[in-house]
């Protein structure tokens, strides 16, 4: 399916992914990998709205973002530790439950340096607050 504001994206089980081009360079992120839950109808308008709200605040956004997880980081200390060590392909998961005015969502980090491995930042976000970020493995 193509979607007005997510671009090429596939249904899978109860939930829309696809790649969307996003330029941030403080990051060097590239891309933002979106997994949208919803029906097989498509994503929501509220849903859709949320994604541009992201993007369209993601730089007020990143300081609490780059702080959260230089804080989860096990040896990263700073912001722009963090900042010049991430991968350029950002997790952008979208949950159906919506409010008047936005959809809660985490942002998923990996680094770009040696001894990761599979290692994930989730960075949640509600209310457009950074609320906190944990890895997983």
């Amino acid at each position: 399916m193509i979607d007005p504001v997510f671009g090429q994206i596939e249904f899978g089980v109860a939930a829309w992914d696809g790649v969307v081009p996003f330029e941030f360079p403080p990051a060097g992120t590239l891309h933002l990998a979106v997994h949208v839950c919803a029906c097989k109808s498509g994503p929501s308008a509220s849903q859709r709205a949320t994604f541009q709200q992201l993007c369209a605040r993601y730089a007020v956004l990143w300081p609490g973002i780059a702080r959260s997880l230089a804080e989860c980081h096990p040896t990263l200390s700073t912001a722009e530790e963090v900042g010049r060590s991430l991968r350029p392909k950002v997790g952008c998961y979208i949950e159906e439950c919506a409010t008047t005015d936005h959809n809660d969502f985490e942002l998923v980090y990996e680094f770009d340096r040696p001894g990761e491995g599979s290692r994930g930042y989730f960075v949640r976000i509600i209310g457009w607050e950074v609320v906190e970020a944990v890895m997983a493995e």
